[in-house]
C-alpha cells in the first residue's frame, strides 16, 4: 500500500514524453451532443457539442461564389473596353447621358459609373477591381467587404449594360453575391468563423433561391405550351439551335430520337422534382443537390453557357450538411470548441436574416410569379390578386428590389428555337470583292468545329445569337457595330477573331441572315471536315437606320 502510495504522488513532470493514447486524436462527433470515451482505459465520460450542421459548407459555399465572381469579371474584363469604352458597341457616357436626359436618377439605376463619371473611360479596370474583391472572397479575406464589393460592382456594370448585360445569370450572380454578403461571418478570414454559427434562415433563403431557380426553369417551359417541350423533342432542336454549341452537341444531335426525348423528360423531371425534396431533410437535400450537379455536368458538356452551370452547382453545395460533405471529403471532424456567440453577433445574425427573409418575401416571390406570368403571356400582376391599398404598399420593396436587382425570376429556354438563322458579316474595299468578319466563338465557316468556352461569356456573340432570331429588328447596338466596323475601331475589332484586309477600313459592310445546321454524320459534307450546313443564304443589307 506505501508504495502505491507513493507512486500516486509522484509529480507529474511536464517535460515527460506523452503515452501514445494522449496523442491520439479524439473520436468524430456528428451530432449535437454525444457521449464520448476518452482514450485510456479510464471510465469518465466527456459531453462535447458538436459544431453547427452548415459551418464547413458555408466557408466552401462562399469560397465557391468567390470562384463564380472572379470568372465573372476576368471575362467581362478582356471585353469591357470593346464593349463599354469610349469607342465601344454601348458606351457607358452614352447611356448615362440618355439616363439623365429622361430624368432618372442614381437611386433609380445605381451605378458607380453615374456616382463617378470618370469610371465610364475605363470600364475594364473597374471589372479588374471587381475581380480582385472576389479574389479575396476565394481566399477568404475580410469575407462580407469582398463580397459586398463584388456585388456593388457587377451591379454597375448590369445596371449600366444593357443589352450585353442582361442574361439570367447575370441577374443570378447579383442575387447569390447579396445572400453571399449575408451569410458571411464578420471575421478577418473566413476560417476564423467556422464555428460560429449562421441564423438558419439565412440558409433556408439560399434554399429558396436554389429551388426557385430549378422549379421555374421546369415551369416556364411547360407554361410557355412550347410544342417541343411537351412532346420530348425539344434536345433533339436545342443541340444545334441553342447560341454557342461545343462538339459534344454535334455529336449528341446524331443519337436517334428516343435518346433526345428520354434526355427531354429527363432534365424536365429533375427540374420539377428535385426542388421538391429540399424540405425534407438533409438526405433528400442531398439527393436534390446530386440530381441538380449532374443536370448541370450535362449542361456543361454539351453547350457553352459561361459561369452559369459553375454558379448554380455553388448554390447546390448549399443544400449538403457538413457530416455528408466531411464523409466524402474524408476529412476528419476537429473538436468543436465551444463558442460565445457576443449579443452584437446575434444582433447581426438577426438582422441579416430579416433582411433576407424581407427580400424572399418582398422581391423574390413577386419577381417569380411576374416571370411565370410573362412566359405564360397574362396580362396580370403580382399584385392583381390583393385589394387595391395592400398591393400599393407591396409594389414599393418590389420596385425598390428590382433596381437592385435583389432578386429576379429565372427560367432558360421556356420557347425552343426550331432553327437557326446566323448573321454573316461582310467588307469590301472596292465593293466587288467580299471577305467575312469571322467572331470568335459563334458559327461562321461551315468547317471550323464548335468551340469549348465552359466558363467565357463572349457577349458579343450571344448578342449575336438574339439579333438573328429578331431580324430584321435592329437594336440601337447593331448600328453601332456597323459604324464601328467602317472605321475598323481597334476596340470593338479585338472582339472578333479575324478581320477582312488586316484591319483596313473599308468601303462597305454588308449584313445578312443565313440559315444554318448540322451535317449528319454519315453525309459528304461531313466526311469532308464540315460541322455545318448552310441551307440558305440570305439577302445582303448595307446598313441600319438608328432608333
Amino acid at each position: 500500500m506505501s508504495d502505491a502510495r507513493s507512486q500516486d504522488e509522484t509529480p507529474i513532470s511536464l517535460d515527460s514524453p506523452q503515452p501514445e493514447w494522449a496523442r491520439r486524436p479524439l473520436p468524430d462527433i456528428t451530432s449535437h451532443e454525444e457521449e464520448v470515451k476518452l482514450p485510456g482505459g479510464t471510465s469518465d465520460r466527456l459531453y462535447i457539442p458538436a459544431p453547427p450542421p452548415w459551418a464547413l459548407g458555408r466557408e466552401l459555399f462562399l469560397r465557391a461564389v468567390g470562384v463564380v465572381q472572379l470568372v465573372a469579371f476576368v471575362s467581362l474584363a478582356v471585353q469591357a473596353r470593346g464593349l463599354f469604352g469610349a469607342r465601344g458597341l454601348s458606351p457607358f457616357s452614352e447611356r448615362d447621358a440618355l439616363l439623365d436626359s429622361l430624368g432618372h436618377g442614381w437611386a433609380s439605376f445605381p451605378s458607380l459609373f453615374r456616382m463617378f463619371p470618370s469610371l465610364q473611360a475605363e470600364p475594364d479596370h473597374v471589372a479588374w477591381v471587381g475581380a480582385a474583391f472576389a479574389l479575396a472572397l476565394v481566399i477568404g479575406v475580410l469575407p462580407p467587404v469582398a463580397a459586398l464589393g463584388a456585388w456593388l460592382i457587377y451591379l454597375s456594370f448590369v445596371t449600366m449594360g444593357d443589352p450585353f448585360m442582361s442574361f439570367q445569370w447575370d441577374a443570378l450572380l447579383l442575387e447569390t453575391s447579396a445572400l453571399a454578403f449575408l451569410l458571411a461571418p464578420w471575421t478577418l478570414r473566413l476560417r476564423g468563423g467556422r464555428r460560429k454559427p449562421s441564423a438558419a434562415p439565412l440558409r433556408w433563403c439560399l434554399w429558396f433561391l436554389v429551388g426557385r431557380l430549378v422549379f421555374l426553369s421546369g415551369l416556364v417551359k411547360l407554361l410557355s405550351g412550347s410544342a417541343p417541350w411537351r412532346d420530348g423533342t425539344a434536345l433533339d432542336f436545342h443541340w444545334w439551335t441553342q447560341p454557342l454549341p461545343n462538339p459534344a452537341s454535334w455529336w449528341l444531335w446524331q443519337m436517334p430520337l428516343w435518346c433526345d426525348r428520354a434526355m427531354t423528360f429527363g432534365s424536365l423531371g429533375v427540374e420539377l422534382l428535385a426542388p421538391l425534396l429540399i424540405p425534407f431533410g438533409r438526405w433528400p437535400r442531398a439527393v436534390s443537390a446530386l440530381l441538380i450537379l449532374l443536370l448541370q455536368i450535362g449542361i456543361t458538356l454539351s453547350g457553352n453557357y459561361g459561369f452559369f452551370d459553375l454558379l448554380t452547382a455553388a448554390l447546390a453545395l448549399s443544400l449538403i450538411d457538413d457530416d455528408i460533405f466531411r464523409r466524402v471529403l474524408r476529412r476528419p471532424l476537429n473538436v468543436p470548441i465551444p463558442v460565445m456567440v457576443s449579443n452584437a453577433s446575434m444582433t447581426a445574425h438577426a438582422v441579416a436574416a430579416s433582411v433576407a427573409v424581407a427580400i424572399a418575401l418582398l422581391v423574390a416571390i413577386p419577381a417569380s410569379i411576374a416571370w411565370s406570368q410573362r412566359v405564360a403571356r397574362s396580362p396580370h400582376t403580382p399584385f392583381d390578386a390583393l385589394p387595391g391599398w395592400m398591393g400599393s404598399v407591396l409594389g414599393v420593396p418590389f420596385e425598390w428590389g428590382s433596381r437592385w436587382r435583389l432578386a429576379s425570376g429565372y427560367g432558360l429556354f421556356a420557347e425552343m428555337t426550331i432553327a437557326r438563322p446566323e448573321i454573316t458579316i461582310e467588307a469590301s474595299l472596292d465593293g466587288a470583292t467580299w471577305e467575312p468578319y469571322i467572331f470568335r466563338y459563334k458559327p461562321g465557316p461551315l468547317d471550323r468545329r464548335p468551340p469549348i468556352v465552359p466558363l467565357h461569356m463572349p457577349r458579343l456573340d450571344w448578342q449575336m445569337w438574339f439579333a438573328a432570331i429578331s431580324w430584321p429588328q435592329a437594336d440601337h447596338w447593331q448600328a453601332t457595330l456597323h459604324e464601328a466596323l467602317l472605321e475598323a475601331r481597334p476596340e470593338v475589332l479585338a472582339l472578333l477573331e479575324r478581320v477582312p484586309f488586316d484591319g483596313q477600313r473599308p468601303r462597305a459592310v454588308r449584313w445578312r441572315r443565313d440559315r444554318y445546321g448540322f451535317s449528319t454524320l454519315d453525309s459528304a459534307v461531313a466526311q469532308q471536315g464540315e460541322w455545318w450546313i448552310e441551307s440558305e443564304r440570305g439577302r445582303p443589307v448595307y446598313g441600319f437606320g438608328r432608333r
